[in-house]
């Protein structure tokens, strides 16, 4: 900054703010073409021709799209944008799979990611889950008649606030999407349930009350849960409540805890007692006859 100090013409030279034009990379092309699968709603990057294959399929006798981006990385190319175009009315193949209610009821609908033909390769096998069978069940995903599944999923549930929820299990499926049916009002154990928690009767089925628990590798204990619903002491009224099945637990666990404590303490009450006469006899050895 020029600073004045005596009469005459004084030069400042102040920015302009003007920024000179970064040059825009031209090695960046965007290829647009049918495609055996993938999103026909927008353009996605992508950096190599596995990538490719993974999200658009494979090549194609009726259209060039793959062919001209497996020339593209094969010559050098770093990354382009592929935009799929589609028909208006292309459609995502899909199945609906219906509970095992008396009544049977739509439960699941499952669609392919994409619309296509190519969806009608995707094979869905559904099992019971070992051996919560009632309440969860396995998900295995299979294309064009292959022994070993593409993806797997094990212990879906159909509550939407389970964190292994089905529809947020497989979310980023690479071949299938899921929608659980919410307005199913089956609700008997071992066919769906899509409205909330199940509920738990107050009596377990005959003979199915009760489990066996090991706590500190002291063996295993025989529970039986049928006694403890009634109105006397130290039982629950029913085992609907999240209350009533803490409070049982709570007895449970101090029970059990007790026990593992006498067993703790019973060894070292009887080490003391060891030592005490242990100090005492060699007291009594090393003093000596009164003369």
């Amino acid at each position: 900054m020029a600073i004045p100090t005596y009469p005459g013409v004084y030069v400042e030279e102040v920015s302009s703010g003007v920024r000179p034009i970064t040059a825009a990379s031209t090695s960046t092309p965007a290829f647009i073409g049918e495609a055996e699968k993938g999103s026909g709603t927008e353009a996605v990057k992508i950096y190599n021709f596995t990538q490719f294959q993974n999200l658009y399929g494979k090549f194609l006798n009726y259209s060039y799209l793959a062919h001209a981006v497996y020339q593209f990385f094969n010559n050098g190319g770093a990354q382009c944008y592929i935009v799929r175009v589609v028909s208006n009315n292309a459609q995502s193949a899909s199945i609906g799979l219906s509970d095992r209610g008396t009544t049977a009821q739509l439960s699941l609908t499952i669609a392919a990611v994409s619309p296509g033909a190519w969806g009608n390769k995707i094979e869905v096998v559904i099992s019971d889950r070992t051996p919560d069978s009632g309440n969860e069940f396995n998900l295995k995903v299979f294309y064009e008649g292959e022994t070993t599944p593409r993806e797997s999923y094990e212990n879906l549930s159909m509550v939407p606030s389970a964190p292994n929820f089905v529809e947020t299990a497989t979310r980023n499926s690479k071949f299938i999407r899921v929608t659980v049916n919410k307005s199913n009002s089956n609700t008997t154990a071992g066919t769906s349930r899509g409205a909330g928690q199940p509920t738990v009767e107050p009596k377990f089925p005959s003979g199915q009350g009760r489990l066996r628990i090991n706590v500190n590798n002291d063996g295993y204990q025989e529970i039986d849960l049928e006694p403890a619903v009634g109105g006397g002491t130290g039982q629950v009224a029913d085992l609907k409540t999240a209350d009533n099945v803490s409070d049982l637990i709570d007895e449970v666990s101090q029970y059990y805890g007790m026990l593992d404590l006498v067993e703790i303490w019973i060894p070292v009450i009887l080490l003391v007692v060891g030592l005490i006469i242990l100090v005492i006899g060699v007291a009594l050895f090393a003093r000596k006859p009164s003369e």
